[in-house]
């Protein structure tokens, strides 16, 4: 509705005001973007904003990372947002590995400026999330231009995704159509069926067509080329496919490593902060601001030390039996999370004489009791010798435990 709303008013202005100028359409979701990164950076403009993600890219993460904990001046980039890119590198092994290649490819030249579509490729991970939405929804609602085209990419995070393509004249003397003369797909993909757009196709102006492409390696970026006779081509370029984090939220894992050295495989942060951290001890640390706490897992996370873990009765509510008896947890009350104090169970013990009873002996003053064949009734009761001592446990074997918290 909102692409239909803006096409109207752009039809009308396009016969009673002056020509609409082709860098119009990019540079509004621009002004999105610059607005909200203004705000939320106090950066006076978008382009100073890719300047600074310029300079980042010049220098390690170790050397970023010395910058923002001594705050000594020595790389001229605000702190925000130097830490704003080693947090995100930090917490997503992905942003991590394609920061790592633009650092690569930029050292090298420190003159090269940064493309739109590394730009792009980084800004998704290490600009705000609301500033991105803002950005996308009006890049989704307008489209982007190029020459007399404007075009929009559907479903760009699945397999197979679309462009639509519109023709919009810069002013009334343009022709009314233009016609296609050739769509070539390079990189990590190929066109799918059915075939609407090719050699030949006519694009009737303010009229959308939309072909669909497939990816044949997704974390391959796609480059779409369409030929248009008599005027500038159209290049839609489409980012590879990052691969997906898919361990949800409050999933709890075993492992050998400790702390500082899981974090750092995981590519995390040892430096615990439960708002940027992707993972977290099992020992009751807060994890206030998480997703996980977010989603209702607690304030805290389970206090695993020392224990084992046991399943609760009931996971789900359309499970298909009820647990059985033999496996049920007698407390009936408990709750994700909660801790259950050991206990050795009901049972008993029998103490058998075998047929022995008392019989008096003397040894002149000294007068004893002892036991011989034959039953002798007992009245008091009589602690065991030689009892076992410490906790009741099964085999064992030590390990750390760790939540998934962002």
């Amino acid at each position: 509705m909102k692409f239909v709303i803006f096409l109207s008013t752009l039809i009308a202005a396009s016969f009673l005001t002056s020509p609409a100028r082709a860098s119009d359409y990019l540079d509004h979701c621009d002004r999105v973007l610059e607005s909200g990164i203004r705000n939320n950076y106090s950066v006076d403009s978008l382009n100073l904003y890719k300047d600074y993600l310029r300079e980042i890219l010049s220098y390690s993460r170790d050397e970023l990372a010395d910058y923002v904990t001594t705050k000594d001046s020595s790389i001229a980039v605000p702190i925000p947002i130097a830490k704003t890119i080693l947090d995100a590198e930090a917490s997503n092994s992905a942003t991590g590995k394609l920061l790592q290649q633009l650092r690569t490819k930029y050292s090298s030249d420190l003159t090269q400026e940064i493309t739109e579509q590394d730009f792009e490729s980084v800004a998704s991970d290490v600009i705000d999330k609301n500033i991105l939405n803002a950005w996308n929804q009006c890049i989704e609602d307008i489209g982007t231009r190029s020459g007399g085209i404007v075009y929009q990419v559907n479903g760009r995070e699945n397999e197979v995704f679309s462009v639509t393509y519109r023709y919009v004249p810069d002013k009334e003397s343009d022709p009314r159509a233009v016609t296609v003369t050739g769509l070539t797909v390079t990189g990590g993909g190929t066109r799918h069926i059915p075939t609407r757009i090719k050699e030949g196709t006519v694009l009737r102006r303010y009229t959308g067509y939309t072909q669909m492409f497939r990816r044949t390696q997704p974390a391959t970026p796609v480059s779409i080329q369409m030929d248009i006779e008599g005027q500038d081509g159209v290049k839609v370029s489409v980012a590879g496919l990052k691969p997906q984090d898919v361990i949800p939220v409050g999933t709890v894992i075993t492992s050998v490593l400790p702390w500082s050295m899981f974090a750092q495989t995981a590519n995390d942060s040892a430096s615990f902060d439960p708002n940027t951290n992707k993972w977290a001890p099992c020992d009751a640390r807060s994890i206030r601001g998480s997703e996980l706490a977010r989603l209702g897992g607690g304030p805290t996370t389970p206090d695993l030390r020392g224990v084992f873990t046991r399943g609760l009765n009931s996971f789900a509510a359309d499970e298909p039996d009820p647990v059985a008896e033999r496996q049920r947890d007698p407390d009936l009350r408990r709750k994700v999370g909660s801790f259950q104090d050991h206990s050795t169970g009901e049972h008993s013990h029998f103490f058998r004489g075998s047929g022995a009873a008392l019989t008096t002996a003397d040894n002149g003053s000294d007068r004893k009791n002892l036991w011989h064949d034959g039953d002798y009734s007992q009245s008091t009761e009589r602690e065991t010798h030689k009892n076992p001592i410490g906790e009741t446990r099964p085999k064992n074997v030590a390990v750390y435990f760790y939540i998934k918290i962002n």
